[in-house]
This record gives structure tokens, C-alpha cells and sequence, in this order.
């Protein structure tokens, strides 16, 4: 009986072998050398069964791949193991903040939507909200929203608060703000986009720049840069009357080397449209402190709405719009506005929106509409007042 046995428990172990070894590799990281005409999408789909996970590889491959829409053949990439295969018990907290209810379940989280992402999120490097900013940072406005857990038997759970160093004007916000550039006041630009940079053959033909592609730059005479500088790229939109242009930057560009004839730079940020041929100058922001906030002020300064970045027939909080009042008037980054309607000898007058100075030249100021009660006074020639200003 037992020499019968034998050999069909050998069969067994033979069928059985191969699926224990692919199950270990597939739980493992591996590694896969590009071929021409592949992308992280398909590689993902067929070591990953899915092709939902291409941004687990290029997590895995940061360092090697910068651009994720552009794999080179011949690179050798990193293949994270399966995200099933990584999966692992987590300790999910119930009834936090319930008096009594305080209980750990070892069950792991139920799978449905988003589980992917949380998993790769629960996978990334923790920062703590303490650590302080670079000193070299263009501004220091880097305060956020902080949670802090309060227990009390009437009102458990978490709150929410606001701490005294909160972002009061965001450095994307400047480096956003459009202008008017009047027919007598010189271009700030010192060149223009003039084209991509790559293979010919394998170059999409358009004019619209996406992030992370890298153009060249023309630099005017006697211009320079340097590598690691950020340049803001601009172009015209509309014209005011007796006003001038309407500039309104349209992406944010890094210099990554020096050439012959100017330099190479990346897209970082696009605002609006970024193209070729759209002119550059240096990004400055102002220099601004965390935690230093625009105070009520008892100073009396008028002005009037001149335009708006874009023409609507109703403006929102967001909508930028441009101040006959400037630097000459001592306006500063930062500073509020309110726009007011009413006769103010006959009575008081009425707020209808709010506005934050985000850019300033010597004759205009653009502010951004951070709040209205009646949007359809919000128009070119509301009189707005200052209200508050920064210290």
C-alpha cells in the first residue's frame, strides 16, 4: 500500500512547489528593466494585476524618475511587492473621545474604495507638525490647522483650532497675482519660453506646457540666471481702458542648467495656461512674517474697483480684481479692504465684500476676494475702504 502512495505524494509535492514560490515572489520587491514603448501603467498591470498602482512604482523609484510620464528604455526600476501581499492587521481606535468607549480592535480595515490610497499614504514618511521651517524659505507664513483631543463627559471628541501662527497669505497666492502694465511702464520680463527639450522624434507636437516638463529659456541681453532659481511665466489677457495691460502669470518655472544660449528649466506650477512663448521674470514674494497678522487700523484711504483679472458676470471669493491705489499711497502685501455701498452722509454705509492686497506696484494694487455678502455689488467701480493693515 505504501510504495502505491508514495508516488502520488511526490506528484503533490511537485504541483504544489511552483505556487509557493510565486506567491513569495510576488509578496517580495523585484526588479524590471524598461523597454521601449513601456509605461509605468503597464508595468504596474503586469506585476500588480493593476494598473491603478503605477504610482507605487514610481514611489518606489523617485530618485531615478522624475517625470512619471516619461520612463527612458534600458532604466532599471524597483517593483514594490503587491499591496495585498504588504497588507497587515491595523489597530483601529473606537469611541475615541466617548467616557467608557475607549476600545483597540485588531481587526484590519475593511477594503472598499480609497483603500489603495490610504494604504500608501499609511506607507509615507511622517513629518510632525513641530519641526520648523527652512530658514531660507521665500516666506514664513507656515502655520496650518492643529487638532488637539479634549475629553470631558460634555463634549467628547476631537477639536479643531486655529493657532496663533495660522497662514495668513500663501506664497502660490503672490506668485499668482496679476497686474496691469501701463503703456508707459517697462516689461519686467527677461526672456521667454522658446521651446521643449527632448527627442525630436518622440515630441508631442502642442504649445501647452505641463508640469515637470522642461522647456528652454531665452534669455534678453544682459540677462543671467542661475540654477535653482524660480522664474514666473506671464502673458497678456485683456486691456482695461486708460489703464493699460492685464498680465497674468501663467506658471512657475525652476532652472535646472545653463546653456549656451540661456538656460533648460522644469514647470513646477501651472496657473493659467502655461505656453511657449510666454515671457519670464524672477519670482519674489514678499518678505513677510509667521504669525504677524493685518490689524484693525484707524486710517482713512479710499479707493475704487479699476477692473477685474477676467470678466464675469458674478465674482466669487478667489476672483482677483485691481485698486486705483499703490505703493504711493503706502499700501502694503497683506492689507484688507472692504467694498461699501450706500451714501455715508445719509447713512451707514454697508459691507458687501472683503478684499486681501496680494500684489502692490507704484500705481495699482491687486487684491483677491476673500469674502461677499452681496455678490451682485461686486462690480468694476465699487468704492472699497482700507479696514486693516499690516504691523
Amino acid at each position: 500500500m505504501i510504495p502505491r502512495i508514495a508516488p502520488v505524494f511526490l506528484l503533490a509535492l511537485f504541483l504544489l512547489a511552483p505556487v509557493a514560490s510565486i506567491s513569495a515572489q510576488d509578496a517580495g520587491e523585484r526588479s524590471h528593466t524598461v523597454r521601449p514603448g513601456e509605461t509605468l501603467s503597464g508595468i504596474a498591470s503586469a506585476y500588480l494585476d493593476s494598473a491603478e498602482f503605477w504610482q507605487r512604482i514610481w514611489e518606489a523609484n523617485r530618485p531615478a524618475v522624475s517625470n512619471p510620464h516619461l520612463i527612458h528604455p534600458g532604466l532599471r526600476l524597483r517593483i514594490p511587492g503587491s499591496p495585498d501581499a504588504q497588507a497587515a492587521p491595523a489597530a483601529q481606535v473606537t469611541g475615541f473621545g466617548v467616557p467608557g468607549g475607549d476600545e483597540v480592535s485588531m481587526e484590519p480595515p475593511p477594503a472598499g474604495p480609497g483603500a489603495e490610497r490610504r494604504a500608501l499614504l499609511r506607507s509615507r514618511p511622517f513629518t510632525p507638525i513641530e519641526a520648523e521651517p527652512s530658514a531660507d524659505a521665500p516666506t514664513v507664513f507656515h502655520g496650518s490647522l492643529r487638532a488637539s483631543a479634549a475629553r470631558s463627559d460634555d463634549r467628547p471628541g476631537v477639536l479643531i483650532s486655529l493657532p496663533e501662527d495660522r497662514t495668513a497669505l500663501s506664497v502660490s497666492a503672490m506668485q499668482a497675482a496679476a497686474w496691469i502694465q501701463g503703456p508707459d511702464e517697462a516689461d519686467p520680463g527677461m526672456g521667454h519660453i522658446r521651446g521643449f527639450v527632448g527627442d525630436r522624434q518622440l515630441r508631442v507636437e502642442r504649445t501647452t506646457v505641463q508640469v515637470y516638463d522642461e522647456v528652454e529659456l531665452v534669455l534678453d541681453d544682459g540677462a543671467a540666471v542661475a540654477v535653482g532659481d524660480m522664474l514666473v511665466a506671464y502673458h497678456q489677457v485683456d486691456r482695461l481702458r486708460n489703464r493699460g495691460d492685464v498680465m497674468v502669470p501663467s506658471g512657475l518655472i525652476r532652472v535646472v542648467r545653463l546653456t549656451d544660449g540661456g538656460a533648460v528649466g522644469q514647470a513646477v506650477n501651472s496657473f493659467d495656461r502655461l505656453a511657449l512663448e510666454h515671457r519670464i521674470f524672477p519670482c519674489e514674494v514678499a518678505a513677510l512674517s509667521r504669525g504677524v497678522h493685518a490689524e484693525a487700523t484707524d486710517r482713512e484711504l479710499r479707493g475704487t474697483l479699476v477692473g477685474f483679472r477676467e470678466r464675469k458676470e458674478i465674482y466669487l471669493p478667489g476672483d482677483q480684481a485691481f485698486l486705483d491705489l499703490g505703493r504711493d499711497d503706502g499700501i502694503g502685501v497683506g492689507d484688507e479692504f472692504v467694498g461699501v455701498v450706500g451714501n455715508r452722509e445719509e447713512w451707514d454705509e454697508r459691507i458687501v465684500g472683503r478684499f486681501q492686497v496680494i500684489r502692490v506696484d507704484e500705481a495699482h494694487a491687486t487684491v483677491r476676494l476673500r469674502a461677499t455678502e452681496s455678490p451682485s455689488a461686486i462690480r468694476p467701480g465699487l468704492e472699497v475702504a482700507l479696514s486693516r493693515t499690516m504691523p
